[in-house]
């Protein structure tokens, strides 16, 4: 018999299994959250950089979706194969702009550096406005 001279026994089976049903929706519904705020965060700016096969990258400024158009385009433009393609969100356009200046100069842009890119980000005027 499954059930305790109390009757406590059957009903803690009940009850267990209602507390795992409802700890699973709850599982749920915290992942359907997460992926909804996901989702807000790549319809914002960002920074992104391109890799190719043949060693060039491209870096540019805009969202998730445009970053992934970006790659499409230049891989067709250049005849070469993407790589990878990294996107980081930022707060602002002045954040992601300096930042995406930063990642031209890291990777030695007017300098022999292999970049697709052909002028400079408007982050570099931003830049030194912010940092002298």
């Amino acid at each position: 018999m499954l059930v305790d001279p109390d009757g406590h026994y059957v009903q803690f089976i009940i009850w267990g299994y209602r507390g795992y049903k409802l700890y699973k929706g709850y599982q749920k519904y915290k992942k359907i959250k997460n992926i909804s705020k996901l989702n807000k965060i790549k319809k914002g700016t960002g920074t992104y950089v391109i890799k190719f096969r043949n060693g060039y990258r491209y870096i540019g400024k805009g969202s998730y979706k445009h970053a992934k158009y970006s790659a499409r385009s230049k891989a067709k433009k250049y005849g070469d194969k993407v790589i990878y393609r990294a996107w980081r969100p930022a707060r602002s356009d002045d954040e992601a702009f300096i930042r995406e200046y930063k990642l031209m100069m890291k990777y030695k842009f007017k300098q022999g550096g292999e970049l697709y890119n052909k002028i400079h980000s408007p982050g570099r005027k931003k830049y030194y406005n912010y940092y002298g």
